[in-house]
């Protein structure tokens, strides 16, 4: 950060010194006065006021005549004291200053060399010159530097008050909240044992699905079991079954070839029969062999397929008028050398058709 431009400085402490080294000289050269005396008591006057002051010091130029009168009728003790710490002398000062000088040059000795008090004087006039300089430097650095030193305590005066400020907010906001941080605490506290709890319970519904879970596996490994046992069973009820419908249809055979044997049959030379398969196929035609409520015998050309088994029967002649339609099942089949033989059963017949045979049958008997 570059350093502003310094404030303008006073007005130089070196102007009352020099006014009062020229009243001095001039004071010097008019009079032209010479005594031992004074010149002693001017080399006295030279040595002490050759010495430089430092800051803080008290000057005084000691002549021993003169002292009263340069004291005397002073209001302050330091009136011959030199500016220190960047001080600038007042115009009373300066008056003072430059009738002592004159007071001082009326004794001196007209055989003074006046070109050797010239040297002398300018050479202490030079040198005051300096330190008046350095002095007035250092009090515009310090004049600058007390400048920077109050902008920046105010500055962080500034800072203090908002951070004060700022603090205070805070507080007050930490009072506002504090209460909703307590009851915030409470609300996770409350959570954490509802979790706790949770956590108790998730852990023994898990306990209880593995007891389920086995009690399952053991349930399914018995449901398997029935399951295999019925099975089982199952296949033992259908062999019993078929084997009772294979009882049934065997006893159902014999009792229809019970009444087959239990009927008449007759030989009718004016019946006539047509067998025909399901598809239309003539499988017979003629007079059959014998002939009963119940069913016909046939006498083939060719023996039968074993395919064959539901037939269509039409039974017509003079005997019974009208023809006879029934549905008929082929239940026996006989090869020999020289002839086939058959039996058709007649399974479904009208009660007219029945009725009708029934009496053609009996009036062949």
């Amino acid at each position: 950060m570059s350093s502003p431009r310094r404030p303008a400085a006073v007005r130089s402490r070196s102007e009352p010194y020099s006014a009062a080294s020229s009243t001095c000289v001039r004071a010097a050269v008019t009079r032209n006065a010479t005594s031992s005396t004074a010149s002693s008591s001017l080399s006295t006057i030279l040595a002490a006021m050759s010495a430089p002051p430092s800051p803080g010091d008290t000057f005084a130029v000691v002549v021993p005549r003169w002292q009263s009168q340069i004291t005397r009728g002073s209001p302050r003790d330091d009136a011959m004291i030199p500016p220190t710490d960047g001080s600038v002398i007042d115009r009373e000062d300066q008056g003072k200053g430059e009738l002592a000088m004159t007071q001082l040059t009326d004794v001196l000795a007209t055989s003074v060399d006046v070109a050797d008090v010239l040297t002398k004087l300018e050479a202490l006039v030079e040198h005051w010159q300096h330190t008046a300089e350095r002095f007035r430097v250092q009090w515009q650095e310090s004049e600058w530097y007390l400048g920077e030193t109050r902008a920046t305590v105010a500055h962080v005066q500034e800072q203090l008050t908002s951070m004060r400020e700022t603090y205070g907010w805070l507080e007050h906001a930490y009072r506002e909240v504090e209460p909703r941080l307590h009851e915030a605490a409470h609300e996770r506290d409350d959570a954490n044992r509802d979790l706790v709890e949770a956590r108790a319970a998730h852990e023994a519904l898990l306990r209880q699905h593995l007891e389920m879970a086995a009690e399952l596996a053991g349930a399914r490994h018995d449901v398997e079991a029935m399951r295999r046992f019925a099975e089982t069973v199952q296949q033992k009820l259908d062999a019993e079954r078929a084997r009772g419908d294979a009882l049934a249809a065997e006893l159902e055979a014999v009792r229809r070839r019970a009444e087959r044997r239990s009927k008449s049959r007759t030989h009718h030379p004016d019946l006539m029969a047509e067998v025909h398969a399901v598809d239309g196929q003539l499988l017979f035609h003629g007079c059959p062999s014998n002939v009963s409520l119940t069913g016909l015998a046939l006498a083939l050309d060719e023996p039968l397929a074993e395919s064959l088994d539901f037939v269509k029967v039409t039974i017509y002649g003079p005997a019974v008028g009208r023809p006879i339609e029934a549905i008929g099942r082929l239940v026996w089949r006989q090869s020999a050398d020289q002839s086939c033989q058959g039996g058709c059963e007649l399974l479904d017949m009208s009660p007219e058709g029945r009725k009708t045979l029934e009496e053609a049958l009996a009036t062949a008997a």
